[in-house]
């Protein structure tokens, strides 16, 4: 089921302009969860999300040229969002400077995650969400542990705070599948959980409400217009 990986995005525009406003709103997301800005920890909170989304881009971009050839505007979105993803555990805790880092490690572990799902046909996720934010989430809890201020291993030269973070992170994903495990049984129970394959290649949109995302692709003869035969004919091959 990776019609849509084959095709790609439908719209290459709206992916920046979504992965801007993630960005954007990314900052108050990460700052605002300090609850206030009196110790400072929210303005660092802001300070390293940038960087880190900065940082993880920029890597994203790199790795990008070098084993596919290309570097893309998709890839530097998608980047951004794992590197904002990665530093998300880590913000308010970490200097600016070592967000560089989050964000240059994170990045490499969310392109490779999204590589290796993207391989396993048993798995459905079209949009990279564990790829990007389960993945993404589980490195930066990890990092946290390593670039922590006062506590971090590269601070305080213990494994406490890392083997805290370890431990959390397992937690969130043993508590993440089983609470899943429950929701989408409950679900089978009442509905069907997908449509059927030729309604998903074809597009739930045409199925369902009769119309796509695109218009339909008229063909017009060089230096004349579309003739009624044409026309009809062009609306059926869309």
């Amino acid at each position: 089921r990776h019609v849509e990986k084959d095709l790609g995005p439908a719209n290459v525009p709206f992916v920046i302009l979504g992965g801007c406003l993630l960005w954007f709103g990314w900052l108050g997301f990460n700052g605002g969860s300090a609850l206030s800005v009196t110790d400072g920890v929210a303005a660092r909170a802001v300070a390293t999300t940038f960087v880190a989304s900065a940082s993880s881009m920029l890597t994203w971009l790199a790795l990008e040229r070098v084993l596919k050839g290309t570097s893309t505007s998709v890839g530097a979105s998608v980047g951004a969002v794992a590197g904002l993803v990665c530093i998300t555990p880590a913000a308010g805790f970490v200097t600016p400077g070592w967000s560089i880092a989050i964000g240059a490690l994170g990045a490499p572990w969310c392109f490779a995650t999204v590589e290796l799902m993207n391989k396993i046909n048993l798995v459905d996720d079209t949009l990279d969400a564990f790829g990007l934010h389960g993945s993404g989430g589980i490195a930066g809890a990890i990092l946290t542990g390593i670039f922590a201020v006062e506590d971090g291993l590269i601070y305080s030269g213990s494994f406490l705070l890392l083997g805290k973070q370890i431990a959390g992170a397992l937690a969130g994903v043993a508590f993440s599948a089983v609470g899943t495990a429950i929701i989408v049984g409950a679900m089978k129970l009442l509905l069907k959980l997908r449509i059927p394959e030729e309604q998903e290649v074809g597009g739930i949109d045409q199925h369902t409400h009769g119309e796509s995302y695109h218009s339909p692709i008229k063909k017009y003869p060089a230096g004349g217009r579309m003739t009624e035969s044409e026309s009809e004919e062009s609306d059926a091959v869309c």
